[in-house]
């Protein structure tokens, strides 16, 4: 029996390594315009980006980010926060920092603009069960609301 544990740990190990490796690859390059950037909340920018041929998105899954390039060349992190299943459009939402360079340079953004972004990709992949509990503040809240979405439609019993 103890044979059987220690080859299905190592089974186990070695899948998700593969699962790690396979969801962390960079993604795709790609260049987006920025068709809405609203106030969402105090200090809160929320931007939409979609492509200028407006052709379809590479698929995501919630918990799933991009890397933005912005004009001054800084790269910065950000969850999407729409839904997957919407292929034409990628939502992002921006937390202004104090003092933050890059946050700053967002929060600029207006429809017609274009960044480079990079992605998606996952490194927090959302695992539904039978009943999940999701715990989240501030702009925290951005991954959790697409699997929150995911969890309801599959009927999921949740909690925020």
């Amino acid at each position: 029996l103890r044979d059987a544990v220690d080859d299905a740990l190592r089974l186990f190990v070695r899948a998700v390594e593969v699962l790690a490796r396979a969801q962390l690859r960079v993604g795709f390059d790609l260049r987006l315009d920025v068709t809405e950037s609203i106030a969402a909340a105090d200090g809160v920018r929320m931007v939409t980006l979609a492509r200028p041929d407006e052709q379809t998105l590479p698929r995501w899954t919630p918990g799933a980010h991009i890397d933005v390039f912005t004009a001054s060349g800084r790269q910065r992190h950000y969850s999407l926060t729409g839904d997957p299943a919407d292929r034409l459009s990628y939502r992002i939402a921006v937390r202004r920092i104090p003092d933050g360079l890059g946050s700053a340079e967002m929060h600029l953004l207006r429809p017609g603009n274009t960044l480079h972004i990079r992605g998606p990709r996952n490194a927090f992949p959302f695992a539904p069960n039978d009943r999940c509990l999701f715990i989240a503040g501030g702009i925290g809240i951005t991954p959790i609301l697409p699997m929150v979405r995911e969890a309801a439609r599959h009927g999921v019993d949740w909690t925020l």
